[in-house]
């Protein structure tokens, strides 16, 4: 590359977005979480009636057939801001159905979560009015959902799965904190919230396995709390808009939890809620400690390695590669709030070395009990 072309190139760098965290941090300072459960309320009743929305915008449409452009409602809904600030917002009409390479799809509602870092990245592109914690979009989806396994599939490698998973140096050291944590210093856990451990596709073999032993993971979260605090085990929800309905069936009939629909595992949340997430392609982390932050975060949580604030893409710009744009942030980042949980916590961080790692580096926290 010649002086003239890397000039260019740093020029048109320049005018490349801007991660702007510290306008978000301040406004946590002065009016708490950007994922707050006021707002999280807020945004949970505007999406509660958006069904009959959806019904009255389609009664006056002529067909159901649309184009793959998407269409908004007719009426708008009422959202807040990161401050708290109600906007009336128009919202992506779902319902509609369309054709994809020959395939019957219809689109279906879906929340979004913007976090810290994707609203930093939002903050010199969009009007204040669109940066919003919570909202909502649709996805286009097949109209016959397929199940992506067989039962006999998982029954035959199941047991292979769980004696992997019993004899993992990742088990053992979950089993370590947590038998000497729950019940003496750790917060007293009720149930357990699973988030995005994704269902058993058969055509991809290790991603099946990997989302098995993480269920599997949970499964022995609940078991040792139960044997640690006595009584009734936590009971254990799933949410992952992933499971298929044969992957429901197995897991409520298998693992016994009971699988919700988003966003109704982060409605559970609460100070005695234990959750565990890896690699989700949503801020879970960032949602759970915001929703349950006036109780000191949730009671523990095994998830990705807390690793820092998350504050290393303040101030950076967007790069662009071959003509694609990409941010300095993954999809569920740390935050100053999730590193002050870490440090009151009683923690410990490993890293799946597997040659086929179902984890990758991850940790476990849990909050301390209340002199």
């Amino acid at each position: 590359m010649d002086e003239s072309e890397k000039s260019n190139a740093e020029s048109q760098y320049e005018n490349h977005p801007c991660v702007e965290l510290d306008p978000f941090l301040a406004i946590e300072t002065e009016h708490g979480p950007i994922f707050r459960r006021e707002l999280f309320d807020a945004a949970y009743a505007a999406y509660q009636s958006l069904d009959h929305l959806d019904h009255l915008n389609r009664q006056k449409r002529d067909t159901l057939e649309i184009e793959h452009t998407d269409r908004f409602l007719r009426q708008k809904i009422t959202l807040r801001d990161c401050t708290g600030k109600k906007h009336e917002k128009p919202v992506l009409a779902a319902g509609y159905r369309t054709q994809f390479d020959g395939q019957p799809h219809v689109t279906r509602r879906c929340w979004i979560y913007n976090s810290l870092q994707r609203l930093g990245g939002m903050y010199n592109e969009c009007l204040p009015e669109d940066l919003l914690p919570y909202t909502f979009g649709v996805q286009y989806t097949k109209t016959e959902e397929s199940n992506c396994f067989e039962e006999d599939e998982i029954q035959h490698t199941s047991g292979t799965w769980v004696n992997e998973w019993e004899r993992s140096d990742l088990c053992d050291r979950l089993a370590i904190i947590l038998k000497q944590n729950i019940g003496s210093t750790a917060a007293h856990v009720n149930k357990i919230v699973c988030f995005g451990l994704g269902c058993f596709p058969a055509p991809w073999k290790h991603n099946a396995k990997r989302s098995y032993i993480q269920h599997l993971a949970a499964c022995t979260v609940r078991d040792i709390i139960a044997s640690q605090q006595g009584g009734t085990a936590p009971r254990v929800y799933a949410q992952d808009p992933a499971y298929c309905a044969a992957g429901k069936a197995h897991i409520a009939t298998h693992f016994g939890f009971e699988v919700l629909d988003d966003p109704e595992g982060f409605k559970e949340l609460d100070a005695c809620t234990f959750v565990l997430s890896f690699a989700p392609n949503v801020p879970v982390r960032q949602v759970t400690l915001g929703l349950t932050h006036k109780s000191g975060g949730p009671a523990g949580m095994f998830c990705d390695t807390i690793a820092s604030q998350g504050l290393e893409c303040n101030g950076k710009r967007y790069s662009i590669v071959d003509g694609i744009m990409y941010s300095h942030y993954k999809t569920c980042e740390p935050s100053p709030a999730l590193w002050l949980y870490k440090q009151q916590s009683v923690w410990v961080e490993c890293d799946d070395r597997a040659e086929e790692p179902c984890f990758g580096q991850v940790g476990v926290y849990l909050k301390r009990r209340p002199d």
